[in-house]
Parts: structure tokens; C-alpha cells; sequence
């Protein structure tokens, strides 16, 4: 799939943009085909284990940020994609002619993704510290994308042993 011998591989990062519509994530499914995109990518979260309400409280929110009027588990949540979505999705991009990933932030998401036999997993840079979790999803053996971000040399090198 990526590699010297392979030709560039586009992945249209949908991720929560379907606003908690099945039928609008179709939508993005069919852009990301029609803009020339290999693959449609979301995210699998729950939201009451990415964010805290007690970090967000602490900070002054200005922006958009602050005018939400929601907590901001509230907001994540609203853009959770269903475990049970996932499949639906998966063979929506296969009738269109494109992959389906998704980026997993728990091990819940993580036997998803090995049972679905997904392409890959992409593992954001801010869980690249993460050792845990990268072990558990190297030994389901699925292929990873593991994006670097700002992480220092010796961080990507303990990610990547």
C-alpha cells in the first residue's frame, strides 16, 4: 500500500465532521471519492476518555471554544461515531470505491478495527507516547500509520521498537 513501488495513497480525514449523521458521513464518503481520495478515515473515540472536564474548566476558553454553551464532553460526544456505524461505512466506501479507516483511541476500537480487517489504523501524533496502546494494537497485526507531529526523534524511535 505505501511504499517506493506504490503510487501516493490520499486519505480524506473525515474523522467527527458528520456531525452525528450517518447519512451526512455518506456524504463526506462520497466527496472524499469525487476529490480523488483512496481512503475515508474517521475516528473512534468515546468522549469520556479523551477529554476532562476538569483541564477544559481550568482554561479560559475564548472563541468558539467559549460560545459552544455545552461542556465539551457534550460537544465530543455529538461527534462520536457509533461502534455500530462502522461496518455500514466500511461497505458504503466499498461500493464507492474507496477504503475505510479509522484512527482508534481505545482497545474497545482497536478489536474493531482487527475484526474488520480495516487496510490500516492511523495513530495520531498525540498518541504517540501512548506505549501501551501501540503495543496492544502492534500485536493484532494490523497495518499502522503513525504520525509523528512534534514528537522528538527518541519519542518516534520508543514508538516505532
Amino acid at each position: 500500500m505505501i511504499g517506493p513501488d506504490y503510487p501516493t495513497y490520499i486519505i480524506a480525514e473525515i474523522g467527527g465532521n458528520f456531525d452525528g449523521s450517518l447519512e451526512k458521513a455518506k456524504r463526506l464518503i462520497d466527496a472524499a471519492k469525487e476529490a480523488g481520495a483512496d481512503c475515508a478515515k474517521f475516528q473512534t473515540f468515546k468522549a469520556e476518555s479523551i477529554v476532562s472536564e476538569g483541564g477544559f474548566s481550568k482554561m479560559e476558553l475564548h472563541g468558539v471554544h467559549g460560545s459552544w454553551g455545552r461542556t465539551v464532553t457534550e460537544v465530543f460526544k455529538d461527534v462520536e461515531l457509533p461502534i455500530e456505524w462502522h461496518q455500514e461505512l466500511a461497505d458504503y466506501c466499498k461500493k464507492v470505491g474507496i477504503d475505510f479507516s479509522t484512527s482508534p483511541y481505545n482497545k474497545e476500537a482497536v478489536d474493531l478495527c482487527a475484526d474488520m480487517k480495516l487496510p490500516f489504523i492511523k495513530i495520531g501524533s498525540g498518541e504517540i507516547t501512548w506505549l501501551e496502546m501501540l503495543d496492544y494494537i502492534a500485536r493484532k497485526n494490523i497495518p499502522i500509520m503513525l504520525a509523528t507531529g512534534d514528537a522528538t526523534m527518541s519519542e518516534i524511535d520508543e514508538a516505532v521498537r
